[in-house]
């Protein structure tokens, strides 16, 4: 079995995490609100939006066009 870790745990992440579920595998989610963890997956699978870069994009997620 593999270890996966999925960098953003919203819709994307989440979808990846129930697929990979069903084979038995276990699953690390990091989101933009925890607090500064490595990735301990064997596979880690980056599942988040772009974000503008400087200042305003701290935090904020990019809109939806």
């Amino acid at each position: 079995m593999a270890d996966l870790s999925t960098i953003g745990n919203g819709n994307t992440g989440q979808a990846i995490a129930a697929v990979v579920g069903r084979g038995r595998h276990t699953v690390q989610f990091l989101g933009v609100s925890d607090a500064p963890t490595t990735a301990t997956g064997d596979i880690a699978v980056l599942a988040a939006r772009p974000m503008p870069s400087g200042r305003e994009g701290l935090g904020h997620p990019a809109p939806m066009a």
